[in-house]
């Protein structure tokens, strides 16, 4: 029988531990907590302390190339979810993952995201700072993760927009980008980064 399971990620909220913080924490597999799982699937937890505080984690250890796994997302566009609920409309996946950040207000995503090579998320590349009637801004420039029909993994730079089909992405952050960005954020438009033969990001999930 071929049976295929599904890792589904909606809107990571990425863990960012220094190599020391890491080091401190000791992995140990609980896959027999959550059998059966695919062979190309692996669970691990820890509950040592981190810095001192009670620390309770866990990482999915996956193979991108098992075709066995069908990697997908979905989104919260004008709707708020919760993990169980993604998991309930997801016909029930193996793992959902949380991935990207999310505004409460308008309930949307903040970052890109793409569907069977789609977009159905989009950056938020103007932020206002603190004050309520602040005339400053912040204009982050965001990454991705994604993977392609070839079941390859990568990260890039990435700008968007919901007038645009596809994204653009860049591997390097080099200075003529960043200064396209701010020209491109004062005057929106892909003329400035489209003559910088830019990487046309076609990821599909």
């Amino acid at each position: 029988m071929n049976i295929r399971f599904r890792l589904f990620f909606f809107l990571p909220v990425f863990f960012l531990l220094s190599t020391k913080s890491f080091a401190q924490v000791k992995w140990v597999n609980v896959d027999s907590l959550y059998a059966p799982l695919p062979a190309s699937v692996q669970v691990f937890k820890t509950t040592d302390s981190l810095d001192g505080k009670p620390f309770i984690a866990y990482y999915v250890r996956a193979r991108l190339k098992d075709m066995k796994l069908d990697f997908t997302v979905d989104t919260t566009l004008g709707r708020r979810l919760t993990p169980s609920k993604f998991y309930e409309k997801n016909n029930q996946p193996l793992i959902v993952v949380n991935c990207t950040f999310f505004n409460f207000d308008k309930n949307q995503n903040l970052n890109m995201v793409i569907k069977n090579g789609k977009l159905v998320g989009y950056n938020i590349h103007s932020l206002p700072m603190r004050g309520k009637d602040t005339f400053q801004y912040r204009h982050p420039l965001a990454s991705a993760i994604g993977i392609d029909k070839k079941r390859n993994a990568d990260i890039v730079w990435t700008l968007t927009d919901s007038s645009k089909r596809f994204a653009y992405a860049k591997q390097s952050l080099h200075l003529e980008f960043t200064a396209c960005l701010k020209d491109w954020i004062l005057h929106p438009s892909f003329n400035y980064i489209r003559n910088m033969n830019l990487v046309l990001l076609l990821v599909t999930f």
